[in-house]
């Protein structure tokens, strides 16, 4: 726990250190760095860790006209991408690492770009965001990545392409098949944000929560490979999950409403992220119902420290900015702590091919 603990100080004391209004990109690179490290060269942990590390191998045995062939464990596109690796390395150290450097990079581009302070929504990223997830359900955040990039470059940004955003969603669905999901969200993104929007989404997350149990089903019969996330027993979000995000969500919410913050929701990077926070927190408190809304979650949770970190560095007094950032930093650390000192993730160790080089 340790290991996490300092690279959370670290993260924060250097960014705060190097970040400048002018230039808020500056300092990321060595954060993406150590994220990535800290993330391609750990050992196997968690459940579905070493099953990505079997797979890996797995496919390296197997010629490319088998692996077009699909009907694998996994999707198609997924096993593509381990047979392409493999044909460079085996190691499945070099294959985490690679995975490990697209997916912290994607997340790292668009907070550089979306992100008023960059280095505190890589603090976010890290305590409260996918970080820990992609240590486990690798495919899932990898495909959210994808399409995080996507929003960003052709939502958000000034190329602007319905066309090519499909295409880069789709990519994402033959990793992890639930970023079909993202698809309709190019339009959901270009909506308004005011409070009639706000108020549409408390019928939208009602009738979300009341009808998802049929929708669920539905997407069984069409997608059997993941009927297994319908027992809730095993599947469904603890509150330590949803606690983070239904947080920032009242903090976004009573800061718009009731301090004077100057957040221009118009804005697309601003617009963008607050229906982002509000669908990560649909589909976070929707996942106590089912495990598969969960990993729709995971396609939004990105924007929610985006938001919280536009809302804070829209603020007009200077000093209470300071204050707040500070205190977002230091909860960001202490959450760190809390949530993953008795998970699979703790104690933290890198691969056996790592160490032995040192013996």
């Amino acid at each position: 726990m340790i290991v996490y603990i300092l690279i959370g100080a670290l993260i924060a004391i250097w960014g705060a250190i190097l970040y400048r209004e002018e230039k808020p990109g500056r300092g990321l690179f060595p954060i993406f760095l150590i994220l990535t490290l800290l993330m391609g060269l750990r050992g196997e942990m968690a459940e579905d860790h070493p099953e990505y590390t079997a797979f890996f191998e797995r496919m390296s045995g197997y010629d490319w006209q088998r692996v077009f062939a699909g009907n694998h464990v996994m999707e198609t596109g997924f096993a593509v991408f381990c047979k392409a690796i493999s044909t460079i390395f085996t190691s499945p150290v070099f294959f985490m690492l690679v995975v490990a450097v697209i997916t912290v990079g994607l997340y790292t581009l668009a907070y550089k770009n979306s992100a008023k302070i960059p280095w505190l929504a890589m603090v976010m990223f890290f305590a409260i965001g996918d970080y820990f997830d992609s240590f486990n359900i690798v495919r899932n955040v990898l495909a959210a990545s994808i399409c995080l990039f996507a929003i960003i470059r052709y939502v958000s940004g000034e190329k602007k392409s319905f066309f090519k955003y499909v295409l880069l969603v789709l990519l994402a669905s033959t990793i992890h098949t639930s970023a079909l999901v993202m698809i309709p969200m190019y339009f959901v993104f270009k909506i308004r944000f005011s409070s009639k929007t706000f108020l549409a989404y408390l019928g939208v997350g009602a009738a979300t929560y009341l009808f998802l149990p049929r929708i669920i089903n539905i997407f069984y019969k069409l997608f059997p490979q993941y009927s297994f996330y319908g027992d809730q027993d095993i599947m469904a979000t603890n509150l330590n999950a949803i606690i983070p995000t239904l947080g920032v969500f009242l903090f976004v919410i009573i800061c718009l409403y009731f301090f004077k913050v100057d957040m221009d929701l118009e804005q697309n990077s601003n617009r963008i992220a607050m229906h982002g926070l509000i669908l990560a927190l649909i589909f976070m408190i929707a996942s106590t119902q089912s495990g598969l809304a969960y990993r729709f979650a995971h396609f939004f949770k990105p924007f929610v420290a985006i938001a919280a970190v536009n809302t804070i560095a829209s603020m007009k007094n200077q000093k209470n900015k300071d204050i707040i950032i500070g205190a977002v930093s230091l909860v960001a650390v202490v959450a760190v702590w809390i949530f993953y000192r008795e998970s699979p993730y703790d104690p933290y160790y890198l691969h056996s091919e790592i160490t032995g080089i040192f013996r």
